[in-house]
């Protein structure tokens, strides 16, 4: 909780301790480039200190952390199309070559989506 004005402060794994509206904006825009084509799945936009998954009917849904947010869009991509291997191969192609804030954010995705996808992810150890 913060001293200052009383909010719940989630800490974010990902993101590390202290994360900044910039931060918040490159995570949705990261995931958006991501999911981008897939018809169905909601956009992500930064609602305060946090995200929000927007729908194509309205619905939408808070993220505090990168992983709720994979999760909740793992939802969707499973509602969706019928499982999560197109998001893992999504990610999968994003990863090599980035560098500062999107490639944990990424990594963050592969965590939520590949133990649930059946094809292998290469170069990325699961012990």
């Amino acid at each position: 909780m913060c001293g200052a004005c009383g909010r719940v402060v989630v800490a974010d794994p990902t993101l590390g301790p202290r994360r900044t509206r910039r931060d918040l904006l490159v995570v949705a825009q990261v995931v958006n480039a991501v999911t981008s084509g897939l018809a169905g799945l909601p956009v992500v936009r930064v609602g305060g200190d946090s995200w929000v998954l927007v729908g194509r009917t309205g619905t939408s849904t808070a993220c505090d952390t990168v992983g709720q947010l994979w999760e909740a869009l793992a939802a969707h991509t499973k509602h969706a199309f019928g499982d999560w291997a197109c998001l893992t191969r999504r990610l999968e192609d994003a990863l090599p070559g980035v560098t500062d804030v999107a490639g944990p954010v990424l990594r963050a995705g592969l965590a939520v989506t590949a133990p649930r996808s059946e094809a292998p992810i290469p170069g990325l150890d699961r012990r």
